[in-house]
């Protein structure tokens, strides 16, 4: 998901992403139903990433019947820390994901505590 601002507590399920297209801020849902379930977010995605075009996120890598050229899309998922070295793709061009991804360092944003650690 997606959206100018951070998002809403009953925005998502848990495990969903959001990006905040304001900031690139990248939030992860945590509880369903919370105060805050949404939490502080995990990082801001770095540049060149931080583009209005990444708007696709998941576990295994894109297919080409996915998204439109332009596009970024961000593999997440898959291990203990759930993806905290993600891996990116893109631009899509003439209707194919480049191969490989870049796998991208993001820096944690200092707010993230214990507190905003889950189990999905």
């Amino acid at each position: 998901m997606h959206g100018f601002g951070p998002p809403v507590p009953q925005a998502g399920v848990v495990g969903d992403l959001y990006v905040d297209k304001s900031t690139f801020n990248m939030f992860n849902k945590r509880a369903p139903l919370d105060v805050d379930p949404w939490g502080h977010y995990l990082f801001t995605l770095p540049a060149p990433y931080n583009t209005t075009s990444t708007r696709w996120f998941g576990p295994v890598p894109p297919t080409n019947d996915l998204g439109t050229d332009g596009d970024y899309f961000m593999l997440w998922a898959g291990s203990g820390s759930y993806g905290m070295q993600p891996i990116m793709y893109g631009p899509k061009t003439a209707g194919a994901w480049p191969t490989p991804g870049v796998q991208i360092t993001p820096t944690l944003n200092p707010l993230y505590t214990a507190d905003d650690q889950h189990d999905i």
